[in-house]
């Protein structure tokens, strides 16, 4: 399993106990993973923390990184909607 820091929160620490969790510190929008190298992309409360173009960035680099059959779980709160960023 392999979770990604953005450099800001420290995850790798909060969840050490998990020993079967890699972390890598990258951009939601550019992992630099290969493509097709997940099986599946799981993410909690971000996405509306993020500009509409973010998002946007955000949907490509997952469906590049998913392998084909793949799947992306996200889990978002709704927010009322919102202009361009």
């Amino acid at each position: 399993m392999l979770g990604l820091e953005d450099g800001q929160t420290p995850l790798a620490q909060k969840y050490k106990q998990f020993n079967n969790v890699e972390f890598i510190n990258a951009d939601i929008t550019e992992t630099a993973l290969e493509n097709e190298s997940v099986d599946m992309v799981v993410s909690f409360m971000v996405l509306h923390n993020l500009s509409i173009d973010k998002v946007k960035a955000t949907l490509k680099e997952t469906f590049r990184i998913l392998k084909c059959g793949g799947k992306a779980v996200f889990l978002t709160m709704h927010s009322e909607a919102r202009s361009e960023e």
